[in-house]
């Protein structure tokens, strides 16, 4: 887990007395360098907000790597997460627990597939920037 939030005393708090220290990391706040490459090499994304978030950046990041993500249907995050992502209630910890379980269970073969279809959604979902910068200049020239 990365980040260095409000919560991360709770947090550490909850492994310790569950006894699930075990194979956890958390190097709490890291560089943006840094963050990249723990993007790059999970499984999953985990964003579980209940903030009403316009826009979810970190899936839209996971997702061009070929990370699937867990999320909730929390303003902007559910789209940014894909069609694809596995989709808690905002705030729902049983539901959560439901997504990390199905993650945990599932064959290779489909988590590849969800992987895929994650990244190859992205493409479609999100226009490269230099589109954006030939429509404003198109606009430049009716003026």
């Amino acid at each position: 887990m990365l980040g260095d939030g409000p919560l991360r005393k709770e947090v550490m708090g909850t492994i310790k007395e569950k006894g699930h220290s075990r194979g956890s990391r958390l190097p709490g706040f890291v560089s943006e360098s840094e963050r990249h490459r723990y993007t790059r090499e999970a499984k999953w994304m985990v964003t579980p907000p209940h903030t009403q978030e316009d826009l979810g950046l970190t899936p839209l990041e996971a997702r061009s790597v070929g990370v699937p993500c867990i999320a909730t249907t929390d303003g902007g995050v559910k789209e940014t997460a894909g069609a694809h992502a596995l989709m808690c209630t905002p705030g729902d910890v049983n539901t959560l627990k439901e997504c990390l379980k199905t993650a945990m269970q599932m064959k290779d073969g489909q988590y590849e597939e969800i992987s895929r279809l994650a990244k190859e959604d992205l493409e479609q979902y999100v226009r490269p920037l230099n589109d954006y910068a030939n429509e404003y200049t198109k606009l430049l020239h009716q003026q």
